[in-house]
């Protein structure tokens, strides 16, 4: 009777083990219903604790997927910013520079060294301090502090023996300093620290505060030189009382342009010289031979 239970015992086992090899038998997934035909059936606890920790490496994948798509996308951003930076803060140097180059134009040699007031600045008092400023701030710009040893700030506020020409080789050289290390420089740059006078300050506020200081200066030396001509000035600017002209001149440039580009492509000419887009009555005052009018 034992070697019976024993051999039924036995013979179970080896049926058991046996039907887990058979065709179409396979493990259950980890999570998966152990019979597949009980939609019902719960997944084991281990399973489920399985296929969680694979959902969670998954997810954390991801996660740090977009965390890296984030930081390349950022750099890039800061990238593209600080060179634009750089090269607006160009721009907007040049159109200072600009303005005090038209001024010049119209002075004759006297006009630089004239003073409303014994207090007042002449603008050759104005240049060679701006020459100064420059030639101490942007030299070694990235090295040195930008109050130089060797600069005489008070110096700059005398009156001095010069022609004009010496005073505009002094503001040619100054710009060119100031512009030269501003094309030098690299977006990494930006973010470094300089010193004025032992102050601390990132080069992007260096570039600022020039860029506030230095058209401070020229507006006064466009201030001093419209007051010296009077009626003989040439605007650097609109005119008042003319910006609807303005509008009416930047239109009929636009119209001329898009013409120019049709006859390229030979295409007929649309005319639109007799569209007026704002009524304005003395538009035969414009005239294309003095575009100048609204530099």
């Amino acid at each position: 009777m034992k070697k019976l239970v024993l051999l039924f015992l036995f013979l179970s086992v080896c049926l058991t083990g046996f039907s887990q090899v058979l065709p179409g038998r396979t493990r259950p997934f980890p999570g998966q219903p152990t019979n597949p035909n009980n939609p019902n059936e719960v997944p084991r606890e281990n399973d489920r604790d399985k296929a969680e920790s694979e959902d969670n490496v998954d997810s954390l994948r991801a996660k740090l997927d977009a965390v890296k798509d984030s930081i390349i996308y950022t750099s890039k951003f800061i990238r593209f910013t600080t060179e634009e930076f750089l090269k607006d803060s160009i721009k907007r140097f040049n159109y200072y520079k600009e303005l005090g180059d038209k001024t010049f134009e119209q002075l004759e040699e006297k006009d630089f060294f004239y003073q409303p007031s014994e207090a007042s600045n002449s603008i050759a008092i104005i240049i060679q301090h701006l020459y100064g400023n420059m030639l101490s701030r942007w030299t070694n710009f990235l090295t040195e502090d930008g109050e130089k040893e060797w600069r005489k700030r008070d110096a700059e506020f005398e009156a001095m023996n010069c022609s004009k020409q010496d005073l505009l080789s002094f503001w040619k050289e100054g710009w060119k300093c100031l512009l030269d290390t501003l094309q030098s420089l690299q977006p990494i740059d930006l973010d470094k620290t300089i010193y004025i006078r032992t102050e601390p300050l990132i080069v992007f506020d260096a570039i600022l505060r020039q860029l506030a200081h230095y058209p401070y200066h020229v507006g006064q030396i466009v201030y001093l030189g419209r007051m010296i001509k009077e009626i003989t000035w040439k605007n650097l600017s609109i005119p008042k009382g003319d910006s609807q002209l303005f509008s009416l001149y930047q239109c009929d440039r636009l119209i001329s342009s898009f013409s120019s580009f049709l006859i390229s492509f030979k295409i007929p000419k649309y005319h639109c010289s007799n569209v007026s887009p704002v009524p304005f009555p003395d538009r035969s005052i414009m005239t294309a031979t003095n575009p100048s009018r609204f530099n």
